[in-house]
């Protein structure tokens, strides 16, 4: 949106000059363009920045014509943030001018219509006697549309840290966000157990709870047997050195593990042989001796 002016005015008519008599050369006439310039952005926003120019450009005068803002506007639900003023010279088509630019930052105060009042701006315009006098130009008001607030992340939780309502809302949400990030949590370590595969047992110590289950169906033979693979299983572990089967293993065994073994071979052999049911005590003590090597403390 911008208001534009152009106003050209003859400075020096020439006089008639005496007969005979070479006339002076014309004074160029003082050529002043007038206008506004923005909002920037052109969107206007709530609670958002904006600048708002009125330029002053003339040709054939120099500083001297000093434009100055003379009426301010009068701006509705507008807050000055800020003035500046930029003078400046150049040239434009082979013609020098000279410049000057009054900026102003504004801020919506809230969405609806705001207004930027007429102004007016006086110049010094040179007289025909060469002195100056005081000259004005206006523009008329102009009118926004102002949007709402755009959302901002920092100005929501500048409001919410200043509402106590809102803070307990905040807190509630966040203890409830971290009650439910703690449960998934809790829950995938569950998962994860349990699609986890088994460790891989010992084999020997396999071969013990199966002997177990063969004692409580009354299949001695069965259990014995079980312990002594057991037995032998752990020993290969331990002993690699020695080839065969268990009884490669009796005498070779340092002490106590040798005497161990020796209690465990000759029992063995009394309950598979025996023509009557061992005792609970001697299938106890068996099972203690195979205990006692499989897993040595």
């Amino acid at each position: 949106m911008a208001a534009f002016l152009c106003l050209a005015a003859d400075l020096h008519a020439a006089d008639a000059e005496p007969s005979g008599t070479a006339p002076a050369p014309a004074t160029p006439p003082l050529e002043i363009n007038f206008r506004t310039e923005g909002p920037v952005p052109e969107e206007v926003h709530a609670r958002t920045p904006f600048t708002w120019r009125i330029i002053v450009r003339w040709y054939n005068g120099g500083p001297e014509i000093n434009p100055e803002v003379k009426k301010e506007p009068i701006f509705e639900n507008l807050k000055i943030l800020g003035r500046s003023t930029t003078l400046r010279a150049g040239g434009e088509g082979g013609r020098l001018f000279n410049e000057k630019e009054f900026l102003y930052t504004l801020r919506p105060e809230s969405e609806g219509e705001a207004v930027i009042g007429a102004s007016a701006v006086s110049y010094t315009r040179p007289g025909p006697d060469g002195a100056g006098e005081e000259a004005y130009l206006t523009v008329s008001s102009q009118v926004l549309a102002v949007l709402p607030e755009p959302f901002s992340w920092r100005v929501f939780l500048g409001n919410t840290a200043r509402n106590p309502f809102a803070q307990a809302g905040g807190i509630a949400i966040l203890l409830a966000g971290i009650c439910v990030t703690l449960w998934f949590w809790r829950r995938s370590r569950q998962v994860e157990s349990l699609i986890q595969p088994d460790a891989a047992k010992d084999p020997a110590l396999e071969a013990m709870e199966e002997a177990e289950r063969f004692r409580v169906e009354g299949d001695r033979a069965r259990y014995v047997r079980l312990l002594e693979k057991a037995v032998l299983l752990a020993l290969k572990i331990r002993h690699p050195e020695i080839d065969g089967g268990l009884a490669a293993f009796r005498g070779r065994l340092e002490e106590p593990e040798g005497a161990v073994l020796a209690r465990f071979l000759d029992e063995c052999e009394q309950i598979k042989f025996a023509p009557s049911v061992p005792s609970p005590d001697q299938l106890d003590r068996i099972r203690d001796e195979a205990r006692r090597l499989v897993s040595p403390l």
